[in-house]
């Protein structure tokens, strides 16, 4: 439905987007997942039209839509602020996109009603912005771009504003609504647990580069690089030197023969491991043949109430959080022992992705 081909941009003589190939199908929900300053909202507005163009192709239903402008291309993007009309009432900030279509007032009107409704916002109607709490101007910028039915809806981090609770509810109402539209959105966001429970697939933008996309479990299951194994687990990172016997890292040596993968001898290799497969071990508890241990220094721990969530601090200086249902077992010096499987290691031979 939509595909970028190659597609290059700069704001202010600086390059923000490096050959961008991307492409997002008919009614699919696709999030843009990557720190600030990656590029993301440069990206939302050269899919709309609202960035100067720069160099590659842009594709929508099939048509090249590269030099097209951007009243023309029936796309519409909500930005991280709702920009409300203030002189406008809440109904009247909704109908606005409409006017310009030259549909019948009752018909409009009726439109509008349904958009707020959607949102919880149709009692509201005759009160104007100022009047508004930030999740419920939040609510009218959404029905103002959804009323408009687009062919490609552009999302720029519309609740970055809101409070958790809030963006929790949102997010739930928004999703259901934006399948029972069958609308097609790139949902912008830094984070990640939003990006997973909104969309169908996500791609990861870091320094004007998409690194991988695909479906959640896509990414932490095999990542290409340890950027995106940060962003979909919260990854902390080993390094070392790959040996023809052992792997040499900054937190021990390990037979290269427990790893799924191998790679030529003196190759700097790097390996991600996820907390949630790291476990707490008891000091000389007996580890299996593909069993990394690492060891580190206890920082604290809380008591949930359901659990226990423990900060450690990794021999190579590097901070971790694991949970449990039992206290750390540690020695009289604070040591701990954590065990990790080979097999849940992605390894990379490279560290140019590196932050």
């Amino acid at each position: 439905m939509l595909r970028l081909e190659k597609w290059t941009a700069s704001q202010n003589r600086k390059t923000v987007l490096k050959d961008i190939q991307l492409s997002v199908h008919q009614g699919e929900i696709l999030a843009l997942l990557g720190p600030a300053g990656a590029g993301k909202t440069i990206l939302l507005k050269t899919i709309a039209g609202l960035h100067p163009n720069q160099r590659g192709r842009i594709w929508l239903n099939g048509m090249d839509i590269t030099a097209q402008s951007a009243h023309r291309r029936n796309v519409v993007m909500v930005f991280r602020e709702a920009l409300l009309f203030p002189h406008m009432t809440v109904a009247e900030n909704v109908d606005y996109g409409l006017r310009f279509r030259k549909l019948p007032p009752d018909e409009r009107k009726n439109m509008v009603h349904n958009a707020l409704a959607w949102f919880g916002m149709a009692e509201m109607s005759n009160r104007m912005p100022s009047e508004l709490t930030t999740d419920q101007q939040r609510r009218v910028s959404l029905a103002r771009a959804l009323v408009l039915q687009p062919d490609l809806l552009l999302l720029d981090e519309p609740m970055s504003d809101l409070e958790p609770w809030l963006r929790q509810d949102l997010r739930i109402l928004l999703k259901e609504l934006l399948y029972k539209l069958g609308m097609t959105v790139i949902y912008s966001t830094r984070d990640r647990e939003e990006a997973v429970r909104l969309a169908d697939r996500i791609a990861i933008l870091h320094q004007g580069r998409i690194l991988q996309e695909g479906t959640a479990r896509q990414l932490v299951d095999k990542p290409v690089a340890p950027d995106v194994a940060k962003w979909m687990g919260s990854a902390v990172l080993i390094r070392g030197v790959w040996r023809k016997r052992v792997w040499e890292t900054d937190v021990g040596s390990f037979p290269v023969a427990m790893f799924p993968r191998s790679f030529p001898e003196g190759t700097i290799v790097s390996g991600a491991i996820y907390p949630r497969d790291l476990q707490a071990a008891g000091w000389s508890q007996p580890i299996g043949e593909r069993t990394l241990r690492l060891e580190g220094k206890w920082v604290l721990s809380a008591d949930t109430g359901r659990e226990y969530l423990h900060h450690i601090q990794l021999d190579n200086g590097v901070k971790v959080s694991i949970s449990s249902r039992r206290p750390l077992e540690r020695t009289e010096s604070g040591r701990v022992a954590l065990l990790v499987e080979a097999d849940c290691i992605p390894l990379f031979a490279d560290e140019k992705h590196l932050l």
